[in-house]
């Protein structure tokens, strides 16, 4: 099986910042290949939970309604099995 990568240049602007981190993957037995693309993943979390967030501040003021009501009604509905 083939598989493709992706790469990238990435210029830090900082030769401190590239050192730092050059040696904290060295004290930590990783690869910057690896540094970046935990970082990277960790990024697009955040992101999706940004997106997250936002979507549930829109939702603050929508009206509300109990649990067993919907529950209730999912029953009827057929959508929930019955176990009773």
């Amino acid at each position: 099986m083939v598989t493709k990568t992706a790469k990238i240049t990435v210029d830090l602007g900082n030769t401190e910042l590239y050192k730092a981190v050059k040696i904290l993957a060295i004290e930590r037995g990783i690869t910057l290949r690896e540094v970046v693309v935990e970082a990277l993943k960790e990024w697009v979390e955040k992101q999706e939970d940004l997106e997250d967030l936002a979507d549930a501040q829109a939702r603050l003021g929508e009206p509300t309604r109990p649990i067993d009501e919907i529950i209730k009604e999912l029953g009827e509905s057929d959508l929930l099995p019955n176990n009773g």
